[in-house]
């Protein structure tokens, strides 16, 4: 590894380059971005990784950067860098309006969810890959690609996704593929639908586990990862939470394997009209290699539909699970209020049989009620009943209590309803202060007497 000496930047530190060169002594330097060193490998391919949140935040790197990229304006706004996808093209024009080249942009995002061994609540992790590229093809010779690495993520994640895009790039890089603008593109997208094929598989995997487990939960299927994954599902019913969280990754793979479709559709129709408007010399020696690209990114576009087409279905079958979960759930709160109503029921015939015997003893118990009263006497010695003369009392006490006791049931029960249409009647025939609480009347009489106090007249 050459170390370069030239250093004019202390805050942003020195970017990784790497140089292909067409004789096949390939170089790696850890250099700033001068003119001397883009002067000096004017006839090469550099593939560059840089921080473009840092330099974003440095002003002398940030033009450095624009002045010798023709990076535009545009693309260091902040909505671009939260993106989640876009393709970008420019041509590069000298004063005379002349093309001395064309630069190219481009944002990848994929989104990738692995099931959580640790045991936590989620029962699921996920990370996020951007593959964020910046790319200047010049008619003297020199490309030049910016690959931005993202800000957030694992450490191990950031240097195999470096390292797979400098083997994608310039691996098996052929000298005829720099004819093209679009050889960057014509490589890098092998490597992206990688990235979201692993990424549709990977929540695959998780909606087939949930199928395996509601399916039988007891089976130890060889497509479970874990036999312990299967003690996540708690004991009274299925995880909401966790369902709810994976469908959220459905959701936000589902987004991003859309705009990267859209993304590739734009890549390709703008190859279409550069082969379209170009026609030199130059174009006509590499014709069948320019069409060859052309095929090739048709044929990728093709691939990332049918990639959304899986990930539509995958979202569909965990839509059909946790509907399913919610129907198993009713079905059993359903057979528990069946099961419940079988014990009432039979509670209610436990009812009826004491109260067919309290309905049998209760003559029984009337009379030895009566007998037990002071009014009868029995006389062992003379063996007769001497009945009381006031025996009349109980009757007449007894007789208007039956009578009273139900008329004060009704009257104690039907009184709102008595007592509401009482107001109703008054309600027309009285002011309708009477019938307002004590502080609206209050408020009403004072507001009266303040319009009154502050009358002129």
């Amino acid at each position: 590894m050459e170390e370069a000496s030239e250093s004019n930047c202390t805050t942003c530190g020195p970017q990784e380059i790497y140089i292909w060169n067409p004789d096949g002594d390939d170089t790696h330097v850890q250099s700033q971005i001068s003119s001397t060193l883009l002067q000096q490998y004017h006839q090469h391919v550099l593939l560059i990784f840089a921080d473009a949140n840092t330099i974003r935040e440095c002003v002398h790197c940030k033009d450095k950067f624009s002045a010798n990229f023709n990076i535009p304006q545009v693309w260091w706004e902040e909505h671009y860098r939260k993106g989640n996808g876009y393709f970008g093209w420019e041509d590069v024009l000298n004063e005379a309006e002349e093309v001395q080249g064309h630069v190219t942009w481009s944002h990848f995002l994929t989104k990738q969810v692995r099931l959580d061994k640790t045991g936590d609540k989620n029962g699921h992790k996920y990370e996020w890959i951007k593959v964020n590229t910046f790319t200047q093809w010049l008619k003297s010779g020199r490309q030049v690609v910016l690959s931005f690495e993202q800000k957030k993520g694992k450490p191990d994640t950031k240097r195999q996704t470096k390292e797979s895009i400098r083997r994608t790039l310039l691996g098996s890089l052929a000298t005829r593929e720099l004819k093209d603008p679009f050889w960057v593109y014509y490589k890098l997208l092998s490597f992206i639908l990688e990235l979201n094929d692993r990424s549709i598989w990977s929540i695959r995997d998780c909606v087939r586990d949930i199928e395996l487990y509601e399916n039988d939960p007891k089976l130890p299927k060889k497509d479970v990862q874990q036999p312990e994954d299967q003690t996540r599902k708690p004991k009274n019913g299925p995880d909401y939470r966790s369902l709810h969280d994976l469908a959220r990754h459905a959701i936000h793979i589902a987004e991003v394997l859309t705009v990267t479709r859209e993304t590739i559709q734009h890549i390709t129709a703008q190859h279409r009209d550069w082969v379209d408007e170009v026609h030199n010399s130059r174009m006509q020696r590499n014709y069948r290699f320019i069409k060859n690209v052309q095929r090739r990114l048709l044929f990728y576009e093709q691939t990332i539909s049918s990639f959304h087409h899986r990930m539509l279905s995958t979202k569909d079958r965990l839509s059909n699970e946790i509907n399913l979960s919610f129907n198993k759930v009713a079905q059993n709160h359903s057979e528990s209020a069946a099961n419940m109503a079988v014990l009432s029921l039979a509670d209610n015939s436990v009812m009826k049989k004491i109260a067919f015997l309290t309905a049998a003893f209760l003559p029984a118990t009337f009379v030895s009620a009566i007998f037990s009263t002071s009014f009868f006497n029995f006389n062992p010695e003379a063996n007769r009943w001497a009945i009381s003369n006031r025996f009349w009392v109980y009757w007449a006490v007894a007789i208007p209590l039956t009578i009273v006791m139900p008329i004060v049931w009704v009257l104690l029960s039907t009184a709102p309803v008595w007592l509401a249409k009482a107001r109703e009647m008054m309600r027309g025939k009285l002011p309708e202060h009477f019938f307002k609480a004590g502080n609206n009347g209050k408020q009403s009489g004072s507001s009266e007497g303040s319009a009154n106090t502050a009358s002129p007249v």
